[in-house]
């Protein structure tokens, strides 16, 4: 339900900003999943006030993040899906979101 509505709204930003999109690409390897968890990590930690759609463009990617490393399935994989998982847990724990 959540990507009903986000993906629309990323979406149009991504057509108004195209220089801020990232792409992992469906052939994405291990490494490029980390260094991109790397850099969403650093920015939803860094203590720094997001917008809702820079909020929801990183969400969309930690999403899209854990689906691929679900694919991988190795032991590094399955440890970065946890630390995805954390990491949502955080954001969500200490956002509007939160209750």
């Amino acid at each position: 339900m959540l990507e009903e509505i986000v993906n629309p709204v990323v979406d149009s930003y991504y057509r108004e900003h195209p220089e801020e999109r990232r792409f992992i690409g469906p052939q994405a390897n291990l490494e490029d999943l980390l260094s991109e968890l790397k850099l969403i990590r650093e920015l939803l930690t860094s203590g720094g006030e997001l917008s809702d759609i820079q909020l929801f463009s990183q969400l969309k990617n930690l999403n899209e993040i854990k689906a691929e490393l679900a694919a991988i399935n190795n032991e590094t994989a399955q440890r970065m899906i946890r630390e995805v998982d954390q990491l949502l847990e955080s954001v969500f724990a200490s956002s509007k979101f939160g209750v």
